[in-house]
């Protein structure tokens, strides 16, 4: 069953064409990876799809809504929510606070058993209690995932989730993902990490200069002649 559906997106920064002509769907329950070269449209697409940029042209649905004109809170509320490449906590709060403050906005009721178990999953137990501005980047980055898991939203877009993670940090954030895929989430993931993100993912999608350049199996990725070149600029073999 289809969840989210992009038409033709378009998105123009004055003479750059940041996006251009984008269309994909994504089902139900799906891990579905974005990956390309850096400059090459993918967090604008998330900004288009998430609704913290205005596309130039296109649409955006999900669950069959036309959302492409509703604001990023309302786009949340329906359950289309997004972390950022960037991580931004709410610095003067702790651990357990940022997580309670999605479901404020959201008039969800705080679950603490539920959070401390994500907690512990993440290996942020101990910080409950910790205000943000003491967390290492591998913590913030692991609380920005939980910030996006803990209202348990329809669809999941995380931006470069296992950026500056250990090995064993990656392994801790891939099994929270997959439960929440199996409890009946969907996935959308930008990520440059791509040997873990393929173990992963289940579909990827590669862009290039703004452009959709393939769409297919993760196996498929490396074998794709115009993917190569994209990142290298040749047809040699990766």
């Amino acid at each position: 069953m289809e969840i989210l559906r992009v038409e033709h997106l378009v998105k123009r920064f004055g003479g750059i064409v940041a996006v251009d002509d984008v269309s994909f769907t994504v089902k139900q329950h799906e891990i579905l990876g974005v990956i390309g070269p850096n400059g090459a449209g993918k967090t604008t697409l998330f900004s288009l799809i998430s609704g913290t940029e205005k596309p130039d042209a296109g649409k955006v649905y999900l669950n069959g809504e036309d959302i492409t004109d509703t604001k990023p809170y309302h786009r949340a509320l329906k359950g289309l929510v997004r972390t950022f490449q960037i991580v931004r906590p709410f610095k003067s709060l702790t651990v357990e606070q940022n997580l309670r403050a999605p479901l404020t906005v959201r008039g969800n009721k705080f679950n603490e058993e539920e959070a401390m178990a994500l907690l512990r999953q993440l290996g942020l137990a101990a910080k409950r209690n910790t205000p943000t501005t003491l967390l290492t980047h591998g913590e913030l980055k692991k609380l920005e995932v939980a910030r996006g898991l803990i209202a348990k939203p329809r669809v999941l877009m995380l931006d470069e989730p296992f950026g500056g993670l250990t090995v064993a940090e990656i392994e801790e954030v891939t099994q929270v993902l997959r439960e929440y895929v199996a409890e009946g989430g969907t996935l959308v993931i930008i990520e440059h990490r791509l040997r873990e993100l393929m173990k992963l993912i289940q579909r990827a999608l590669v862009m290039d200069q703004g452009k959709l350049i393939f769409e297919g199996a993760p196996a498929d990725v490396a074998r794709s002649d115009v993917v190569i070149k994209a990142y290298l600029g040749t047809n040699t073999v990766i």
